[in-house]
């Protein structure tokens, strides 16, 4: 992470081990953004109380919508997965501060069962994806590359670029790390396999 956050042109100023030796530390140097696991929720009361406009990014492997939105939910600004690529994660973490895009996530914060079939299909229907983009999202979502979707959907990478880029547009983001949050919170990657869709 620090290799990439360097290339990237961010200053690291900390790195952490410990939630004990996370908070004196951020206190101390005061970062203008700090990234987290799963295990650094318990640190954002404190922190939001320390430094209100400071942006906190988790990195994690978690992909249970309930922990998603739990992590959002506590003030993390953007939620990443450790299998992105590493542009799509510096793309998130400027994110943090840029703010350029706005998800659509109309049934955020609703109870998890809420998002049933037919709420899902709704989504679909209001995004206009297809058959096959709707797998593709499922695949990206799942942290795969181009060339591992293409190699499982016997078709080449410039195929499956096309189709992202359909995706990328209907959805209104701008790569995979976004596409990848916003079937997570609108249900559809759970949903997925069991969703009836007409045409191709």
């Amino acid at each position: 992470m620090s290799r990439i956050l360097d290339e990237a042109d961010f200053e690291v100023i900390g790195n952490e081990r410990t939630m004990a030796s996370a908070l004196p530390a951020i206190e101390d140097r005061q970062p203008d953004l700090v990234v987290t696991e799963m295990a650094g929720l318990e640190l954002l009361a404190p922190l939001r109380a320390a430094r209100p406009d400071m942006r906190i990014v988790v990195l994690s492997h978690v992909r249970e919508h309930d922990a998603i939105e739990r992590a959002l939910a506590a003030g993390v600004n953007v939620y990443v997965f450790k299998t992105s690529h590493p542009g799509d994660i510096v793309s998130a973490l400027r994110q943090a501060f840029e703010a350029t895009f706005i998800l659509r996530n109309s049934f955020a914060g609703l109870p998890r069962k809420a998002a049933d079939d037919g709420v899902v299909q709704e989504r679909i229907r209001e995004a206009g994806l297809t058959r096959r983009e709707l797998e593709m999202l499922g695949y990206i979502s799942e942290g795969r590359s181009n060339r591992e979707i293409a190699r499982t959907l016997w078709v080449t990478e410039q195929t499956v670029k096309f189709h992202l880029s359909n995706i990328y547009r209907k959805l209104a983001v701008s790569n995979r790390t976004e596409a990848s949050r916003w079937a997570h919170m609108n249900g559809l990657v759970a949903s997925a396999p069991e969703v009836a869709l007409t045409g191709s």
